[in-house]
């Protein structure tokens, strides 16, 4: 015969693997569920990314497609002094567009949002709905300082989906390349005289001192520019990154 209880042993028993099954089953859920919403948050975010990039390379080519426009920065132009000294404004110089106020010239600007404009002071947007521009990058201005460089944002509403995206085309006709090795050297034919007339010239980034000593052409212990496959190299070397709106290496392009 069964000693009294052991049933009630038993029930409590099972009943506390159920209670322990069940936890486990709502928490395999509920993982289950946050990561599919994850997943459909970086969906969302990866196709707006997309469409900021063919929005952008489909202004680029609308912009400066034809041969009679110029690129520049906004620092160049007249006036106010720009806020966002770095965007990319594209211009017509045809002679039917040309006027002799440089002022009322009309330029395109090269990044998101609707009539931007450079003077304008922007707000970082945070969280959403909240601010007027998106941060896209934070360069140093010099060894100790950054600026954020921001764009006028973009919002995008499908249903219940809400998405913001912003986009901005760098100029990197303005800027030095650093890659450019032994500017001194006497060419040993006329086809690389040829070629040395037609090529950028040193920018003799040396002479900014400090570590940008380490690009000199000569002196032992220089770095070999012609290895700078990108920038990205290039600052661990000279720490020249905050020199990024001025600098570049041709595989940058």
């Amino acid at each position: 015969m069964a000693p009294n209880g052991f049933a009630l042993i038993v029930t409590l028993s099972l009943m506390i693997l159920l209670t322990v099954i069940a936890v486990g089953l709502l928490t395999l859920s509920s993982i289950s569920l946050r990561g599919s919403t994850t997943q459909s948050a970086q969906a969302t975010a990866r196709a707006n990314a997309r469409m900021a990039l063919i929005m952008a390379i489909g202004e680029l080519q609308k912009s400066t497609g034809p041969d009679q426009r110029v690129t520049m920065t906004s620092s160049l132009r007249t006036g106010a002094e720009p806020v966002n000294s770095n965007w990319t404004g594209v211009t017509d110089v045809s002679p039917s567009a040309l006027t002799p106020d440089a002022k009322s010239a009309q330029i395109s600007w090269l990044v998101s949002g609707d009539k931007p404009d450079p003077v304008k002071t922007l707000t970082r947007s945070t969280q959403m709905n909240q601010g007027d521009a998106l941060k896209l990058a934070t360069f140093n201005t010099s060894s100790t300082t950054t600026a954020d460089l921001l764009a006028p944002v973009v919002n995008v509403t499908q249903g219940n989906n809400k998405g913001r995206f912003a986009w901005w085309i760098g100029d990197e006709g303005t800027k030095a390349r650093v890659d450019i090795a032994k500017p001194q050297a006497v060419p040993a034919s006329d086809r690389e005289r040829l070629a040395s007339s037609q090529s950028a010239l040193e920018g003799g980034f040396s002479k900014l001192g400090g570590n940008w000593s380490k690009l000199a052409p000569a002196p032992v212990g220089s770095i070999d520019k012609t290895a700078l496959i990108s920038m990205q190299t290039a600052w661990p070397a000279c720490e020249c990154h905050h020199r990024w709106h001025e600098s570049r290496s041709f595989p940058d392009l």
